[in-house]
């Protein structure tokens, strides 16, 4: 397909099979004599007639109307429709009129009419020929015209006719459309536009050897040409990428920098052979380069299908363990995938300086990364064309003098374009009094090779002046704005958080999920996650089942670090996440806690290796049935035997006393004494347990139940009156006995206190409580630091959705502590996932909420109660005066019990 065509299919997709609208034709002036000018000039093969043509020109003329309403990517399709119709007709009369309708065009339009061979009147006035005498001096109107055009950078237009052949003329024609075009692609990357440039690298193929002083050299350059004719085809083939228009950007380059060589290479044998080695030098190193680019591009283009399939898959499964392969599968591709982009950049530059080894590809890679609307040109400052007297071709007479245009930009000003035509008489002028100028003498290679570093170095400087200009308009979102976005409609949802009442920032998120407005808000499944969290008890309950359906929700995005989004929110959302993985990573890891845990992005390495620790723990303890009191029992061995202390120092403190405990009958006393003996029943029953001696646990229970009754004691105390002391009388009187039976059940107390904690006694250490001991030992300590880090970062300066996350990875931190903690008692039983999410609703005035929990309004009704209530405070008193008014005592009951309340205010209401 033709490029024009191509183009013009591009800009109107009828353009082949248009709807002639011939009253509209005969508005257009001339248009009968206009359209036998194009049948003339339109070649052979295009498919399409005047008339289509110009039915096409009357949708451009249209736009053109409007221009300033268009669209950046509209304004270019028009201006190449403009450029394909010229080119196809081969005349000016569309860019006059075009430039005539929006002079916003001429600038651009301009260096388009110097490929366009045409016999009409040309767009503007041509440049007079600069001609001058070597033997005299250079005129003052020559000076003049070389002053205002910058000296040797003379403009594409005057260049064309300073030439000395017409394979030259048509050469600088050539260049100057295919800069043209690389100037359509840095701005709009098109397949069109790449397909015009590979046709004008061809035709520049084809010119080539007439250019060159030699079969050898011109051999070698077309290889040269073939390689970077294959760059370019290797564009197109990453369409979208950054690469599209580098590569492009190097094609022209290498064709530029070898005519010019080749213009500087003498006829001599030896610099021939240098030359034409150089070049066969170049060819190797790029064609290696250019197989790793196809061979790199190839492995990125599949690791990014297997990367998007790893990740639709994640997005669809709901095992956990399957979630965490897939997790683990999509870190490692994306790894693999970053190192294969890395490896395709590094063989881009080496193939770029294989093609042109002049090139900063440093730079290149700064302007790539760096680019904005206005886009820079890099190549604006490269080495100029020498003129013919640095080539040291002297002529008897006279010397044309040749000037590379401002490398591949259009003019950039209109001013430019007039000046082309007229000289600035407002520049200074040569003094014509002083004397002839002396003649120019022939630029040295070693002059040449410094004048190009210099130049070089001066145009690496301006780049990067360029550059840090431009970096410093690319709009960066700020924390500000994003701080209004959260206040307006979410501010809410942050509050709640604040006041550790998640449950209501739940429902508040979910009630503004509904909104239509794109907002940054946080997602409700992940404020859901937070809230039932710290109230996991057990692997398989309501609150684990419930944490699973609200994990697969989670997505990678929301806790990624984007451009778009500012750092301080990604901070914020990656703390939530910490804390709504946290404790179910321990207490339920196949809800998939530790899946989603593979989205976290922490900056502090404490609370990376907090997290990392538990995970280590939930995979060394797969297997063992694990609830929050299994985690409890390693600490509760000391809690155990610290009790049993300080039942053995009470039995060793009772024992002292007993002695000197006396009875109100002489009898009793004496069989006091005898059972205070060794082997005697109180001896019996206390000494194993003030000496810790749990090997007589079964004698000390048998001794109890010989005198568990008091018959059975009574019965006892007589025999041993009759038999160890061998009395005949009387027996101990009822109220000696009653003293006696209550001296032995203050032993009684003490040996069953001992029994219990005994048969209470933690088991010998096993696998799973070494893997608790080791869990302890190794984040409690994180734990703290963790905990210190977070409040050490603090700041007035913090935005309020900053802070409200760094507390609640306090807060998730601290509920960890109290899970391995022996003094802090856990509930009897795990709460309903409903009620703990919607415990606090009840203190929404006017809020109806029913048996299970829900509230029974739409989102909108929702939204609005819970805003009021939250920024009113939620007063306790108030919501439980509220239901007890509209007889709600249901809702009045779960005021009273609500968890987010201190207890002076259940206190209070109670009263």
């Amino acid at each position: 397909m033709a490029p024009d065509l191509a183009i013009l299919l591009s800009f109107d997709k009828e353009f082949l099979h248009p709807k002639i609208d011939r009253a509209r034709l005969s508005e257009i002036p001339r248009w009968e004599e206009l359209t036998a000018s194009i049948r003339l000039k339109l070649p052979n093969d295009f498919p399409s007639s005047e008339l289509e043509v110009l039915v096409t020109w009357i949708k451009v003329e249209e736009r053109l109307k409007i221009w300033n309403q268009l669209s950046r990517l509209d304004q270019q399709r028009v201006s190449d429709a403009i450029f394909a119709i010229s080119s196809a007709t081969g005349g000016s009369y569309f860019l006059t009129h075009a430039i005539e309708l929006c002079p916003e065009l001429k600038d651009y339009l301009f260096p388009m009419a110097l490929q366009i061979k045409t016999a009409n009147t040309p767009l503007v006035e041509p440049q007079k020929t600069v001609t001058v005498d070597t033997t005299k001096a250079l005129p003052t109107a020559a000076a003049e015209t070389s002053e205002d055009l910058g000296g040797d950078a003379l403009s594409t237009e005057a260049m064309l006719h300073e030439t000395s052949s017409d394979e030259e003329k048509e050469w600088l024609s050539l260049i100057a459309a295919a800069k043209n075009t690389v100037h359509q692609l840095e701005t709009e990357p098109s397949t069109e536009g790449t397909a015009q440039l590979l046709s004008l690298a061809s035709q520049l193929n084809e010119k080539a050897p007439l250019l060159t002083r030699g079969s050898r050299i011109a051999a070698a350059m077309q290889e040269l040409f073939e390689l970077a004719r294959k760059a370019a085809e290797f564009g197109p083939t990453r369409d979208g990428s950054s690469e599209f228009e580098v590569l492009n950007t190097a094609v022209l380059e290498a064709i530029e920098l070898a005519w010019r060589r080749a213009q500087t290479a003498s006829t001599s044998s030896h610099e021939e052979r240098v030359f034409e080695a150089d070049i066969e030098r170049a060819v190797n190193e790029g064609t290696t380069a250019l197989q790793q680019c196809h061979e790199f591009s190839s492995k990125v283009a599949s690791l990014e299908h297997e990367l998007q399939s790893v990740a639709e898959k994640l997005r669809v499964t709901n095992g956990p363990n399957a979630r965490l392969s897939l997790a683990t599968t999509k870190r490692q591709h994306a790894s693999e995938l970053s190192e294969a982009r890395d490896a395709l950049t590094q063989a881009e530059h080496e193939l770029l300086h294989a093609i042109c080894p002049n090139r900063d590809t440093s730079s290149l890679e700064e302007g790539r990364q760096e680019t904005t609307a206005d886009s820079i040109d890099i190549t604006a400052e490269t080495e100029p064309l020498p003129t013919r007297t640095e080539l040291g071709t002297n002529s008897a007479t006279e010397t044309h003098f040749v000037a590379e245009p401002e490398a591949f930009d259009p003019p950039t000003s209109s001013a430019e374009v007039t000046s082309a035509g007229e000289p600035d008489n407002s520049l200074s002028e040569t003094n014509p009094s002083e004397g002839d100028a002396p003649e120019e003498e022939p630029m040295s290679e070693e002059l040449v090779h410094e004048a190009t570093i210099d130049a070089s170095t001066e145009t690496g400087n301006t780049l990067e002046s360029a550059l840090n200009r431009s970096t410093s308009e690319i709009f960066i979102p700020t924390e500000e704005a994003c701080s209004a976005i959260t206040d307006e409609r979410c501010g809410p949802i942050w509050s709640a958080l604040e006041r550790n009442q998640a449950g209501l920032a739940y429902w508040m998120a979910r009630a503004v999920h509904q909104s239509p407005e794109p907002l940054r808000y946080i997602r409700p499944e992940l404020l859901g996650a937070v809230a039932l969290s710290e109230h996991v008890l057990t692997p398989d309950g309501e609150i684990s089942q419930r944490l699973e359906m609200l994990y697969r929700e989670f997505d990678e995005s929301w806790f990624d670090a984007d451009p778009e989004t500012p750092p301080a929110w990604t901070r914020a959302m990656n703390w939530l996440l910490f804390s709504s993985v946290l404790r179910p990573i321990l207490l339920c890891p196949k809800s998939g806690a530790s899946g989603v845990a593979g989205f976290l992005h922490l900056g502090a390495a404490s609370l990376h290796q907090v997290r990392q620790t538990c995970e280590d723990f939930a995979q060394r303890a797969q297997g063992f049935h694990l609830e929050a009191a299994t985690f409890k029992t390693p600490r509760e061995s000391a809690e155990w035997q610290r009790q049993v202390d300080v039942v053995k120092v009470e039995a060793q403190a009772w024992l002292e006393r007993a002695p000197s405990m006396k009875m109100l009958f002489q009898a009793a006393s004496q069989v006091w004494q005898q059972w205070l003996k060794t082997d005697g029943l109180i001896w019996k029953m206390l000494t194993p347990v003030a000496q810790g001696q749990s090997e007589n646990l079964e004698s000390v229970s048998r001794v109890i139940a010989s005198v568990s009754t008091a018959n059975a004691l009574e019965r006892l105390i007589q025999e041993s009156d009759r038999r160890s002391i061998g009395k005949r009388g009387n027996e101990i009187h009822t109220r000696a006995l009653s003293q006696m039976s209550s001296r032995v059940q203050e032993a009684i107390h003490l040996a069953r206190r001992w029994i219990a904690l005994e048969e209470q006694r933690p088991k010998k250490t096993g696998t799973l409580h070494r893997l608790i001991d080791d869990l302890r030992i190794q984040v409690l300590p994180l734990i703290s630091d963790s905990i210190q880090e977070l409040q050490s970062e603090e700041s007035a300066d913090d935005l309020a959705f900053v802070s409200t996350a760094r507390q609640q990875a306090v807060r998730s931190l601290r509920s960890l502590q109290d899970l391995l903690d022996a003094e802090i008692s856990l509930p009897l039983e795990e709460s309903n996932p409903d009620k703990v999410l919607g415990r606090d609703l009840a203190l929404a005035q006017g809020l109806d909420v029913d048996a299970h929990w829900l509230p029974t309004t739409d989102s909108a009704r929702l939204e609005e109660l819970l805003r009021t209530a939250i920024e009113d405070g939620v007063d306790a008193s108030t919501a439980f005066k509220h239901r007890i008014k509209t007889h709600d005592l249901l809702n009045a009951e779960r005021v009273l019990d609500s968890e987010s309340r201190a207890d002076r205010d259940v206190d209070d209401l109670r009263c």
